[in-house]
């Protein structure tokens, strides 16, 4: 049987999955062309060779977007193009 404090608990959690399920789609539905991404925290990116300092518990990592489609189609837009993270 669970206790009065365990009900509240239980309740307050889903509530703050319900607030967080919102924010996910409504994300999704203001960005069309995101597909997923990963979060995780800080102690398993320095892990991964990457040292973080000072810095949120939280990263966003491994975004996926589908590619465009039009006029401005992906190869058009990336052909010749370097991408590389920048540290401040």
């Amino acid at each position: 049987m669970k206790t009065q404090a365990h009900r509240i608990e239980d309740l307050q959690r889903s509530r703050f999955e319900a607030d967080l399920e919102a924010g996910i789609n409504a994300l999704f539905c203001r960005c069309p062309a995101l597909c997923g991404f990963t979060v995780r925290d800080a102690a398993n990116l320095s892990r991964d060779g990457l040292a973080f300092q000072h810095v949120s518990e939280l990263f966003v990592t491994e975004v996926s977007v589908y590619p465009l489609s039009g006029p401005a189609a992906p190869g058009e837009l990336l052909r010749e193009r370097t991408f590389a993270r920048v540290f401040h």
